[in-house]
């Protein structure tokens, strides 16, 4: 049988249940290493790349690369690369903008993914507005 939280019945927001259930309890901020996260990061790297630099070791098992590998298709007229994750890091409120600073000093090469949770107030605008 399968648990389903009722928002209304809970009277929670949708960023408190994500908060709460979306991210581990285990997880600590990468700053302080004390508050509870409310955002995370993962920074990945194209699988050639990360080789060149010596980032994945040569003699790595197949089994275990695989665990680490996720296709990535950049644009519509090529087919699917595959980029590594190479690290998932937290951050609490407070650190949140140091965090952001620091992921924005990422080589151009990576790829930063940051997750907020649901109805995120940051946006991007692309184009004319």
């Amino acid at each position: 049988m399968s648990k389903t939280i009722h928002i209304k019945k809970l009277q929670t927001t949708p960023q408190e249940l994500h908060r709460e259930f979306g991210i581990d309890p285990k997880a600590k901020c990468a700053g302080c290493g004390g508050g509870r996260p409310v955002v995370w990061a993962i920074v990945l790297a194209p699988l050639k790349e990360a080789r060149d630099r010596g980032m994945i070791p040569l003699n790595m098992p197949q089994e275990a690369l695989v665990n680490l590998v996720v296709p990535i298709q950049q644009s519509a007229f090529h087919k699917p690369e595959p980029f590594v994750r190479l690290s998932k890091t937290f951050s609490c409120q407070a650190c949140r903008k140091v965090f952001e600073k620091e992921l924005a000093k990422a080589p151009s090469w990576c790829i930063v993914e940051i997750q907020e949770g649901p109805n995120s107030t940051n946006r991007v605008v692309v184009g004319a507005s």
